[in-house]
């Protein structure tokens, strides 16, 4: 049996609430799909290296949140060209970027 899905919109707020609350600029650059779109995090620090996370469905239905495309800091350059592939791919895509000084991925 499927487990209920939350709403993009929802989990959105949910960062946004979060970084707000421990004092971390966040900012939605790209709105998708309210109901379903895929969610990118872009989270930079402030000489703007960055990580990228998105959502991972389990085997289980559980929801993970990894880095993508690789574990590896990315350019600002190279985090943004990666995310105008996947806008190419899926015109429904969130994207939000988060200054961190330490990349930590908001829902950790």
């Amino acid at each position: 049996m499927d487990q209920a899905r939350l709403k993009s919109k929802i989990i959105i707020d949910a960062i946004i609430r979060i970084c707000s609350d421990r004092g971390l600029p966040a900012t939605v650059v790209r709105l998708g799909d309210p109901d379903a779109g895929n969610i990118y995090i872009k989270v930079s620090n402030i000489v703007y290296d960055c990580l990228i996370y998105a959502q991972q469905r389990q085997t289980d239905e559980t929801v993970k949140w990894v880095e993508t495309p690789t574990k590896d800091i990315l350019s600002e350059t190279q985090a943004d060209a990666y995310l105008e592939r996947q806008i190419k791919y899926d015109q429904d895509v969130w994207i939000v970027e988060i200054e961190d000084p330490k990349h930590r991925n908001p829902f950790d």
